[in-house]
């Protein structure tokens, strides 16, 4: 395994800080902003996994201080979904060359912040009926999307 040279460290070191001061105060986002940044510095392969683990902790952190306010029952139907999402994302996370993956992120952040943008003032509605298979697909790409880059996934969720 090469060493991280000094300026990398910092440079890591302060994207979590920022990051994590997002999350903090938004209650979500410090994947999305931690992974763009910190792949201009590391490999995708190796900043994924770091952010995974700081997302879980944090996220432990916010479940147990809102536990009774957590829809259970949605939990439990969107767990199947994420857990196959999540399966194929970390299989191609360790199969994808990192210049491709680099490129895919880029890629997918823009097409994310354009969907951000569009809707913005016009947020989207799915038909009732709609509801249940498409929290199926949803929760599936969000752990499809977060296992492969590692963030920015939320949203899915809650569409």
């Amino acid at each position: 395994m090469e060493q991280l040279a000094a300026w990398q460290l910092v440079f890591c070191a302060l994207v979590i800080v920022a990051a994590f001061a997002v999350r903090g105060t938004a209650g979500f986002g410090g994947g999305a902003v931690a992974v763009p940044l910190m792949a201009l510095a590391l490999p995708v392969q190796v900043v994924i996994p770091v952010v995974a683990v700081l997302n879980l902790l944090a996220s432990i952190g916010h479940a147990a201080r809102h536990r009774r306010k957590i829809f259970w029952r949605e939990v439990a139907f969107t767990i199947p979904f994420t857990v196959l999402g999540v399966a194929a994302g970390v299989y191609l996370l360790g199969e994808l060359d990192a210049t491709l993956l680099r490129k895919g992120l880029g890629l997918f952040v823009v097409a994310y912040a354009v969907f951000a943008f569009v809707t913005a003032t016009r947020p989207v509605r799915a038909p009732r009926a709609f509801l249940r298979p498409l929290g199926g697909v949803l929760s599936t790409a969000a752990g499809f999307l977060g296992a492969l880059f590692g963030g920015a996934a939320g949203p899915l969720y809650a569409i």
